[in-house]
């Protein structure tokens, strides 16, 4: 039986190319020939256009599967009848299909570099798309082979209307020659604002960024550049490219360099601070997760490009255990008190409550900054000491340029003085008009929730405060909101 149904699918007859051409409405009839000399497909491997008008809607259900939409066709492929071998392209022309007017293709999660057909397939969607604005080939293992990026190389050098490009998860940097076809690609490219290279393996090779830094300094649109998890600051010579390289660039307004190693060694953060007194373009800085608080240098070095550069609007300094060492923040006050650029600064995931200090650092920079406008202070253990809150209060007290304060996750419900400390601070600071204080343990002591209600009487700035996660329900939003009509989530 399972014979006859090949045998019936493979003796398919009809008009290859107006069957074909009807599919792809979008494109032209010399590009949709330009098209079919490139998948070179024979007539007979192109029957199953046919099935796929027959099976529209099953295919459709089976495709929308998204992480097992694979696994779905191949079982309904041999139910049919039809050779596995065909699932590859019929999965992608699927996918193609319900996406065509869309300007989104997410192809993620397919496995796309172990397909042999793959190079002319993308490179044909590169080349030839005239829809899709963000293309996202994440998690493909395209860098196990060579030949995908030189198609690519072409593809990208031709395409006028790709706006974000995500290469994230591809594992890119086990073959050099991969970048070097993707700095060809891209350097002469005026489209492309958006580049995701995050968990491709870029540090294992000093080559990867050779070619990252002959990209930035040539290519004139990317303006977000993400390369995250590459374990860069394993090697220095990998930061000291991606210095000479943005040295040059002008245009990189976001740059994503988390979770590098960068603290594991100070020269690392050294070529990025003599980086940042001379970029003046980059306004979004994430520094997350670098182990920056490693060595007491690296604070130094922060330090002296926080004097001096005044592009930064957003840093994230994040989960770098940066308070292990009352240093720290002294060095990082002495930068932050002559910075007039940062309007958003992340602290969060760093336990700066074991240290008394380092709150009473971080009141001085309120008293005297006068640019931050969005201060995150997540799971920094302020609850820990009584004295964190009261240096915080004080700075919150003298400061009026703070918009919004996250606070959650830092146990103040366990200690009833943190609430009233807080509430004394926001009864006379008139800034702030956002406030988190989620997930920190409030029903710990009811008098919590009347701080809470007191400090509303008096604030009139607070359009927005997070109550989330404290055993809070409708019955105390009312009770808040009684005061004053203000938007309360619990």
């Amino acid at each position: 039986m399972e014979r006859n149904k090949a045998k019936s699918f493979k003796s398919l007859n009809f008009n290859l190319k107006n069957e074909i051409f009807s599919y792809f409405r979008n494109i032209d009839k010399f590009h949709f020939i330009q098209i079919c000399k490139a998948f070179k497909f024979a007539v007979e491997k192109i029957k199953w256009i046919r099935f796929i008008k027959d099976n529209y809607d099953e295919l459709l259900s089976i495709v929308n599967a998204k992480f097992y939409g694979m696994k779905f066709l191949v079982a309904f492929l041999k139910e049919k009848g039809v050779p596995e071998s065909f699932a590859d392209l019929i999965y992608l022309f699927m996918t193609l299909r319900i996406m065509k007017d869309q300007d989104k293709l997410n192809y993620d999660f397919f496995s796309l570099g172990i397909i042999d057909d793959t190079r002319q397939i993308l490179k044909n969607i590169i080349i030839f798309n005239k829809s899709f604005k963000i293309i996202d080939f994440s998690k493909n293992r395209l860098g196990r082979n060579e030949n995908i990026m030189r198609e690519l190389n072409d593809g990208l050098q031709l395409n006028k209307y790709i706006l974000q490009l995500d290469l994230s998860f591809n594992d890119f940097g086990l073959n050099d020659n991969n970048l070097l076809y993707l700095k060809e690609g891209l350097q002469f490219n005026c489209f492309i604002k958006e580049l995701n290279l995050c968990n491709n393996n870029l540090g294992q090779n000093i080559n990867n960024m050779l070619y990252i830094k002959e990209l930035l300094q040539v290519n004139q649109s990317i303006k977000i550049l993400d390369l995250s998890e590459n374990e860069l600051g394993v090697n220095e010579i990998n930061i000291l490219q991606l210095k000479e390289g943005l040295d040059i660039n002008k245009t990189i307004l976001q740059l994503n360099l988390s979770f590098n190693e960068l603290g594991i060694n100070e020269n690392n953060i050294q070529y990025i601070n003599e980086m940042l007194q001379i970029n003046n373009s980059i306004e979004n800085l994430n520094l997350c997760k670098n182990r920056i608080g490693n060595k007491e240098k690296n604070l130094c070095q922060l330090k002296e490009f926080l004097k001096i550069n005044n592009s930064i609007k957003k840093l994230d300094l994040s989960n770098n255990m940066l308070g292990e060492n009352e240093y720290h923040m002294f060095y990082l006050k002495d930068g932050l008190q002559k910075n007039n650029s940062i309007q958003q600064l992340i602290l969060s995931n760093n336990d700066l409550g074991f240290i008394e200090n380092n709150f009473l650092y971080l009141k001085e920079v309120l008293m005297v900054n006068s640019s931050i406008k969005i201060l995150d202070l997540r799971y920094t253990k302020i609850g820990f000491y009584l004295n964190n809150m009261n240096f915080l209060k004080e700075g919150l007290q003298n400061n009026n340029t703070i918009h919004k304060l996250e606070l959650s996750n830092n146990g103040l419900g366990l200690k009833e003085k943190n609430m009233l400390l807080l509430k004394d601070a926001l009864q006379i600071n008139n800034s702030i008009q956002e406030l988190d204080l989620s997930s920190n343990k409030l029903t710990q002591y009811v008098n919590n929730l009347h701080f809470i209600k007191e400090m509303l009487q008096i604030n009139n700035s607070i359009k927005k405060i997070y109550l989330n996660w404290n055993g809070y329900g409708e019955r105390e939003k009312v009770i808040l909101q009684l005061e004053k009509n203000i938007d309360i989530s619990i």
